[in-house]
């Protein structure tokens, strides 16, 4: 789906594993990649200046292999903070996809240490991939190229027919008509339900789940990627819950969710069912612009 990436690391996220399966990432359809680091500036006395030391020992650290496997590969290591760096390469190198580490922690420790992720998911405009550290550190080498061979061959999509649901599905398939390779092969829209609370409201409850599945057939009538296989499911229970689940039982590769509100000021009272999804779940996230 995405032929060029640029890679944010920050050397502890386990994303430098990846310059080690270019052969795979370019099975997947990428032909450019992109390694960043932004060195943030050494303060001392209200004076700030390059940390010319810790620039020295991440070009050192951070080095491409020499085989790139026909793929077209740089970095660029730079001073300032990381986030900024990382907006300032994105319109050099005019990147389809983005990809970031991201560990698993609460919406709290968001807001009182910030999050990176969070913060340039409305600010770049761009398909952000994350993933997470605990699961590239532990794949074997093999586990980890075929993960990279298959990372965007069956993606998962919470769906349920509201505007904003719409607005990220035509995202999508725009994104996905946009690419020849067959790296895309399934693709789930997952409908969740609220569970019926009351015996009496369970026809109702029926009748509901009916027109949701009406819906979700025309979507796969009218599904314009003939070489995607489309799988619809409607589930009952809490929608991130049962996304979670489902992104298990169908072996999805990612799940993709929207950017619209991630990181607002009011999420911290209301969280968002995207935000949710993207601190807590092990699969990776594929977030598209809101």
């Amino acid at each position: 789906m995405f032929h060029n990436l640029l890679i944010a690391t920050d050397l502890e996220d386990g994303l430098p594993r990846l310059l080690t399966c270019l052969p795979s990432l370019g099975a997947a359809g990428v032909r450019k990649v992109t390694v960043v680091h932004g060195v943030p500036l050494w303060e001392s006395e209200g004076v700030c200046r390059e940390d010319t030391k810790r620039l020295a020992q991440v070009e050192h650290s951070l080095r491409l292999p020499e085989d790139t496997a026909g793929l077209e590969v740089q970095r660029v290591i730079r001073s300032g903070r990381p986030e900024m760096v990382i907006q300032e390469v994105v319109q050099e190198v005019k990147p389809d996809l983005l990809v970031v580490g991201a560990a698993q922690r609460s919406l709290l420790a968001e807001k009182l240490g910030g999050s990176t992720t969070l913060a340039l998911a409305p600010r770049v405009k761009l398909p952000i991939l994350v993933l997470r550290p605990q699961l590239l550190f532990t794949f074997t080498q093999d586990e980890l190229a075929l993960r990279c061979q298959h990372l965007f061959r069956s993606l998962l999509i919470p769906y349920d027919g509201r505007p904003a649901g719409q607005a990220l599905l035509t995202r999508f398939l725009s994104q996905a008509q946009q690419s020849p390779e067959p790296s895309l092969e399934i693709c789930t829209l997952v409908w969740v339900m609220d569970e019926p609370s009351r015996r009496e409201v369970a026809a109702v409850s029926q009748e509901l789940r009916a027109a949701n599945e009406a819906a979700l057939d025309r979507i796969r009538q009218a599904w314009p990627l003939p070489a995607v296989t489309l799988h619809t499911l409607v589930r009952e229970g809490s929608p991130v819950t049962q996304v979670l689940h489902t992104a298990c039982q169908v072996s999805a590769s990612a799940i993709v969710i929207s950017a619209k509100n991630l990181g607002s000021i009011w999420e911290l009272s209301f969280p968002t069912q995207s935000g949710e999804l993207l601190r807590r779940s092990l699969h990776p996230i594929l977030v598209f612009p809101g």
